[in-house]
């Protein structure tokens, strides 16, 4: 514009795009599962869980652990034959006593590098440098909600880092599968009843249902068909107002949601508090900034015959990751979710 139409109004609304202090990531697409492609990746994806999955150091920086275990329970926990059904107590016999014993198990999955590597120009300027670093750090970040999600490998012996699916067995009672007849509403019912952790000793349910913002869509849709008023709670995790279904609140994740005209996506009740709380054990790092690295490297370039034309130096940012879940009821899925518009295809 010519210099004698700028404006009071017109410089304000331009000093808006200088009052950021950093550079701004942008929200990200749906994740794809094992499809190439995610559903539709205009729906961005706003991250809550990676903000609300606790990071655990594991071990000292002196001595940094190759493998994480956990160890559980065989079985489910013994209890002493005492009760008084039908008005009859139990006898007391004067020097009884009940044997106990638990049988145990242990279950481990090695650490993950987590990297990416920008150039460190010495001419670069250094805020540019630290913009750089805050966003490789948030696509360390983001690749690591990506995996704890849908990375399955076949064993833990290799590169992927193994994902929360990882933990449950192919045959899992914590598997709840999509029915068209209970629709939404008795889907997630079943699985905030399936998640069960022995979290402080006796017991405790979820805190999250981590699905995407479809499904959400889905949820609302049933209430107002059955006439009911979608709940809306502050949720002290989020420290903002959610979706709320037997008092778990609902929030989005990376969970994926493949392309493809009958396309299905998921739901999981997640414990993230307390002992058996999900969670990703880190190697070095900090938790309270998920566990990222970050350390001085060279990086090069080569020519079409594969000769090194230069180098330069660069700044690796990284995470060594692993994710837990410290028993098999600490989370449960709810799989086969429509994503098709709930309005249009009920």
């Amino acid at each position: 514009m010519g210099f004698s139409a700028v404006t009071r109004f017109s410089l304000e609304v331009l000093n808006q795009n200088y009052r950021a202090p950093v550079v701004l990531p942008r929200p990200v697409p749906p994740s794809r599962g094992d499809a190439t492609a995610a559903q539709d990746p205009t729906y961005k994806v706003a991250d809550d869980f990676i903000r609300l999955v606790p990071f655990v150091r594991a071990g000292g920086p002196e001595r940094p652990m190759a493998r994480q275990y956990q160890v559980r329970t065989a079985e489910d926990l013994f209890e002493p034959p005492f009760t008084a059904r039908g008005g009859a107590g139990t006898t007391w016999v004067q020097g009884a006593s009940t044997p106990f014993g638990q049988e145990f198990d242990i279950a481990g999955t090695r650490f993950k590098k987590v990297s990416t590597v920008f150039r460190d120009d010495p001419l670069m300027e250094l805020s540019m440098r630290r913009h750089q670093e805050v966003l490789a750090g948030t696509a360390v970040v983001r690749a690591i909600s990506d995996a704890a999600w849908n990375s399955f490998p076949a064993n833990d012996e290799q590169s992927e880092l193994a994902g929360f699916r990882y933990y449950l067995p192919a045959a899992s009672q914590q598997k709840v599968t999509y029915d068209p007849a209970r629709k939404l509403l008795g889907g997630l019912a079943e699985i905030i009843a399936r998640c069960c952790p022995s979290d402080g000793d006796f017991g405790t349910g979820p805190d999250l249902i981590v699905t995407t913002s479809r499904v959400i869509w889905r949820l609302v849709k049933e209430h107002q068909d059955k006439g009911l008023d979608p709940v809306f709670d502050y949720c002290p995790l989020t420290a903002k107002k959610q979706l709320h279904y037997c008092g778990v609140p609902l929030v989005t994740g990376r969970i994926a949601e493949p392309a493809g005209a009958n396309s299905t996506t998921e739901a999981w009740a997640v414990k993230v508090t307390g002992d058996s709380a999900v969670r990703l054990v880190h190697v070095g790092g900090a938790s309270e900034n998920y566990a990222l690295q970050r350390r001085s490297t060279t990086v090069s370039w080569s020519g079409p015959n594969g000769e090194v034309q230069g180098t330069s130096p660069a700044t690796e940012v990284y995470a060594i990751v692993s994710a837990l879940v410290p028993e098999e009821q600490a989370v449960a899925l709810l799989d086969g979710i429509p994503t098709a518009d709930p309005y249009t295809h009920p």
